[in-house]
């Protein structure tokens, strides 16, 4: 999706508004694709104005979601994927329908126990989540993803780096190389803020530390204000515009006018990390 996906939509976008350059906000996964792109495709830094990272993910040695036991079974897993599976996993498939009714839908289900689970893929904050929204967001998730992002997920964790997809025996074909190759994050060249919070359980906070300083030009690491905000309050929150939305919006402002981003004078977000302007790098 680094590679293909994400570069043919913000072609389409710039081909379609005229622009030269646009400011990309990804979540999650959508943070994965961006660190993939520029490493694999550095050309489209000149097409980015900035971009921020809501609970990046690109390193996860320290994830505490259930999701991290897919690490020790990665190469299992991808083996049973590609036979029992079409290539695409949780999709909306009777299934799969079936199986969240079964943990999720309040007429049959006592709803504790889907945020309970919920809890333990994403964190836990059933405070910020109202029910229609939970209801609302399970109509449209899990929407269906490649059974490979799945198992290179798995990978991350289990080697506890940033790099490509690993085909065991054919990586010699594919990288000339009997390991994958790591991501070039030093070929990330635009502006990045990132966003992160101390109750996520895939995106955790040291792992977001450990990552910023790789950057070659970030602006800011800011911490959501809320002790128990998680992974997906960052899109579903009942508080996220005065928790987070607000500053988000201030840094995209600072992307769109090009001016220095104050990172001391937040609204909600607390700076973790201070990083000095693009100009103040470039004079010392």
């Amino acid at each position: 999706m680094g590679l293909y996906d994400i570069p043919a939509v913000i072609d389409f976008i710039l081909l379609k508004t005229g622009q030269d350059c646009l400011s990309y906000i990804g979540h999650s996964m959508g943070t994965t694709m961006f660190y993939a792109m520029m490493s694999l495709r550095p050309e489209f830094n000149r097409k980015i104005a900035g971009q921020i990272s809501l609970a990046p993910i690109a390193y996860v040695s320290r994830m505490t979601s259930i999701v991290r036991y897919l690490s020790p079974v990665s190469a299992e897993l991808e083996v049973l994927l590609k036979y029992f599976t079409n290539g695409e996993i949780l999709s909306h498939t009777p299934l799969v329908n079936t199986a969240l009714k079964l943990t999720c839908d309040p007429y049959i289900v006592h709803p504790g126990l889907c945020q309970y689970i919920m809890g333990l893929l994403f964190g836990s904050d059933p405070l910020q989540m109202k029910k229609s929204v939970l209801s609302a967001f399970m109509g449209h998730n899990p929407a269906g993803v490649s059974f490979r992002v799945l198992v290179h997920y798995g990978q991350l964790i289990k080697s506890r780096k940033f790099r490509q997809y690993d085909y065991g025996k054919v990586n010699s074909d594919r990288y000339n190389a009997t390991e994958p190759p790591e991501y070039n994050i030093s070929a990330v060249s635009t502006k990045v803020a990132l966003f992160y919070s101390t109750n996520d359980a895939l995106s955790v906070e040291q792992d977001v530390k450990d990552f910023y300083p790789r950057l070659p030009n970030p602006i800011g690491l800011f911490r959501v204000n809320y002790s128990t905000f998680n992974h997906l309050d960052f899109i579903v929150a009942k508080d996220a515009r005065p928790l987070l939305y607000e500053d988000l919006l201030d840094v995209l402002a600072a992307f769109d006018s090009g001016d220095t981003l104050d990172v001391t004078n937040r609204k909600s977000v607390i700076p973790a990390m201070i990083s000095m302007s693009t100009s103040e790098r470039t004079e010392n």
